[in-house]
């Protein structure tokens, strides 16, 4: 079992086609690490991220917080030129993970690739067989995964209700907000040298206040688990990651990491 980490590089939305609400739910949203802005588009509808002239090889496109169910696919292309990222594609993704399927769950699903570093990204949607009105999504997430063999078995995985409670002489009323996941993650005996070239960099980049997608299972190519959008988490770190060095080429690691989207 393994687990895996991945953040963003940095990118503008270069065009769209087919968004339902250009005005208050603009693509330009899913550049962004907040819940309240997300983009809604039609059946066909399509977003192309620019990258930028400088930018690192990437091999995962990854959609969060999104709305499709069984029956509704994305697909995600990409090539050096726009038109070529629309219709004519240097590179196809394989989607790997789940979608909502009626869960209580938002989507979290990754789309893979040998690394690339091709400029222009198109995430194209299909409605057709779902019976959805609309695509949903809060955040759109370009990088390279950080994977770890696997977090230690007393790792915790809990649940924090945001509501609040006002309460007096047999009084009490709440005033109610969303639930949100979180895991406090465990992984020993990280080499040496994993945690110098890998580890340190993508948490010194992330830190706490940019975005992460985490899932502790990631099984196979194809299927990332019976239980990996139970699982998976889009948040944001809530403790300071660190390290612990039990031996000369050793390395233990703990952090928190908390949902934005349940």
């Amino acid at each position: 079992m393994t687990a895996v980490f991945l953040t963003s590089a940095p990118f503008v939305v270069n065009s769209e086609s087919g968004s339902i609400s250009p005005t208050t739910m603009p693509a330009r949203h899913v550049a962004k690490d907040y819940k309240g802005l997300v983009w809604r588009g039609d059946s066909g509808s399509y977003i192309v991220i620019d990258l930028g002239a400088t930018r690192d090889p990437y091999s995962c496109v990854a959609v969060m917080g999104h709305n499709l169910s069984n029956g509704a696919s994305f697909t995600v292309t990409t090539s050096n030129t726009i038109s070529g990222a629309i219709s004519t594609p240097s590179a196809t993704f394989t989607n790997v993970g789940a979608y909502v399927g009626g869960s209580v769950y938002s989507g979290k699903t990754l789309a893979t690739n040998a690394q690339v570093s091709h400029r222009y990204v198109c995430v194209k949607f299909n409605l057709a067989s779902s019976g959805l009105p609309y695509a949903e999504v809060n955040r759109v997430m370009v990088g390279t995964p950080l994977f770890l063999d696997g977090i230690d078995t007393d790792c915790e995985n809990y649940f924090e209700d945001q509501s609040v409670v006002t309460k007096g002489t047999d009084f009490e009323s709440f005033e109610q907000y969303d639930t949100r996941m979180s895991w406090r993650v465990k992984s020993s005996w990280i080499k040496d040298e994993k945690w110098r070239s890998q580890m340190k960099p993508f948490f010194a980049k992330v830190g706490l206040s940019k975005s992460v997608f985490f899932a502790p299972r990631w099984e196979g190519e194809a299927v990332a688990g019976d239980y990996f959008e139970e699982e998976a988490i889009w948040g944001r770190i809530t403790s300071n990651a660190k390290g612990s060095h039990p031996n000369h080429e050793n390395w233990n690691f703990d952090l928190t990491v908390t949902s934005i989207v349940l």
